[in-house]
């Protein structure tokens, strides 16, 4: 008898062992079906070439050349150059960005296969990061599963992955999900020696983060959130949450403190915007952030938000009203759900999308950006697909299981769809920036960049017409002089040119700006003046004799009237 049970019992250990690896494997199937997941929309990508900012910060940029310019990021700020933008504005201090530029560049050459790789491994990683997040932060597996296919296809991350130059967004992201899931997995931990390993490894991690990007200082926050709920759970006193979280604030007033000395200041004042204007914009811009973040249906490089100058309805009032009730409603959940997971997501929403709205750190007219919402979409999709899930334990006897997989298999179809489709401008310079004019008609960076994207391409007829959009947009303005005043040259009407240049002057007078001047004197044979104009530019800055040189050398390339 006590032979049968014996074999019973290792029959039942055997059935067990079997289950267990069952179980394993498929845990391992599904997780490589998320990987796959979120390389399917962004596969074609890898064929990208560069694009906006891309010619500036990695083409163009001779610091990415060798890995001895390195140790220069941390301790200099990186202009930031393109299009109308003043190159010598300190604006950025993003060392490990310019760190992984330079890393991928040596390792797969200038082409843009390598930049696009990286984001995709990068988009890659992070949906399985907030999979594993979800998981320690109390989130039913198959609400796990849900977020990691959501975050995996949702259309906004469309800027942030086909963009090389926006995979700052992808780092901070990973820093901060690692820093959050190391310190969970640590905190599980009864030996003390594994708890300070991992604590280690999660203040490097939010340090790194940092060092890529500012937004990552929405990792304090959470931090603070663990140590909340471990003193209710009465594992901890609130001496030992203080000791939890010191040593993020240290990391952030050592990244603060680098900072400063490299931007001397916290943040940098690119365009002066009174606090009264900011509050009146405030409004608009949240609630294209919310509805960007729940579905966007047509995304571009640029929008059509600038500061709202009057507090009417369409501008002020009902975007306030919506934004409101949005407020309320997240007020609502965390009163009803007062559970990590749900306070940590909230936190991932809002606090990033509260860091951009100081517009006075953004060029005039782009105070909007799809890869801002980056970060914010892992806090969504986890919260999105934890309320899908109770809604389908709820309607169980309604809609089965099976037909609640096969919806939510739609879902992340249709989604991932729409990213594939809003992909395909990124594909080149020209098609991004043709869909951004298209986009945002009254945008004066969208109609400025284009032309001279149609101007590199010597497509001059459409060229002039964005540069009279541009006009009419903004009259006043040089740059736009400037650019319609090349193509008048390049077209050969050399006595319009010279007229849209004076103007151009008059407004924001500039070397190179007397550099084209110069030349279209020229060309009217108007030496004298052509001197003139020239002795001023070289004075300024003795480096337009080339540019002068080069001007000469396009125009008697360009093509006949």
């Amino acid at each position: 008898m006590s032979t049968v049970t014996a074999d019973l019992a290792e029959a039942a250990r055997a059935r067990t062992g079997t289950a267990a690896t069952v179980r394993a494997r498929y845990e391992w199937l599904w997780i490589a079906l998320l990987a796959l997941t979120a390389v399917a929309p962004y596969l074609s990508t890898l064929r990208y070439g560069f694009v906006y900012d891309d010619r500036p910060q990695i083409v163009e940029n001779h610091e990415l050349l060798s890995l001895a310019g390195i140790p220069r990021f941390f301790g200099e700020s990186i202009s930031k150059g393109v299009g109308f933008q003043n190159a010598a504005q300190p604006v950025f201090y993003r060392p490990l960005f310019f760190t992984q530029l330079c890393l991928t560049r040596g390792l797969f050459g200038p082409g843009p296969l390598g930049f696009h790789l990286v984001s995709l491994l990068l988009q890659v990683g992070n949906t399985l990061l907030l999979f594993f997040t979800a998981i320690w932060l109390g989130v039913s597996r198959r609400a796990a599963y849900l977020a990691g296919m959501l975050f995996a296809v949702h259309p906004v991350h469309v800027e942030s992955v086909a963009w090389a130059s926006a995979s700052p967004d992808l780092m901070a992201l990973a820093g901060v999900l690692g820093s959050l899931l190391t310190l969970l997995i640590g905190e599980a931990s009864a030996r003390n020696a594994v708890r300070l390993s991992w604590k280690t490894v999660s203040v490097f991690s939010f340090l790194a983060a940092l060092f890529v990007k500012e937004t990552a200082l929405v990792t304090l926050p959470l931090i603070a959130v663990v140590g909340l709920f471990r003193m209710r759970a009465r594992t901890s006193t609130l001496r030992n949450a203080a000791a939890e979280i010191a040593a993020y604030l240290g990391a952030a007033v050592f990244y603060l403190a680098a900072r400063i000395h490299v931007l001397h200041g916290a943040v940098s004042t690119v365009t002066r915007t009174s606090w009264l204007d900011m509050a009146r914009t405030w409004p608009t811009v949240l609630w294209f952030y919310e509805r960007h973040l729940i579905l966007p249906m047509h995304t571009s490089l640029l929008y059509d938000y600038d500061l709202v100058e009057h507090a009417n309805w369409t501008a002020f009032w009902m975007p306030l009203a919506a934004v409101l009730a949005t407020f309320a409603a997240l007020a609502i959940l965390l009163c009803r759900y007062r559970t990590p997971a749900t306070l940590i997501s909230v936190l991932l929403i809002v606090v990033p999308i509260l860091l951009v709205l100081n517009f006075r750190v953004f060029y005039w007219g782009d105070l909007v950006h799809d890869r801002y919402l980056y970060v914010p979409s892992a806090g969504f999709c986890i919260l999105a697909a934890m309320a899908l899930c109770e809604m389908g334990r709820r309607f169980e006897s309604t809609i089965s299981p099976v037909a609640q997989r096969i919806l939510a298999a739609a879902l992340v179809c249709g989604m991932g769809t729409m990213t594939v489709a809003q992909a395909q401008p990124w594909k080149n310079n020209l098609l991004l920036l043709a869909n951004a004019a298209k986009t945002a008609p009254r945008n004066i960076a969208a109609q400025i960049l284009l032309g001279d994207e149609l101007e590199a391409r010597n497509n001059f007829a459409e060229a002039k017409i964005c540069y009279e959009l541009a006009l009419e947009l903004t009259p006043a303005w040089a740059p736009a002089w400037f650019a319609y005043g090349r193509t008048l040259l390049l077209t050969h009407d050399a006595e319009a040119a010279v007229q849209s240049l004076q103007r151009a002057i008059v407004l924001g007078d500039s070397p190179i700006i007397r550099v084209w001047l110069a030349v279209a004197f020229e060309a009217t044979g108007r030496h004298a003046e052509a001197q003139s104009a020239l002795t001023v530019a070289v004075a300024k800055d003795p480096g337009t004799l080339q540019a002068y040189a080069d001007v000469r050398k396009r125009l008697q390339s360009s093509p006949a009237k």
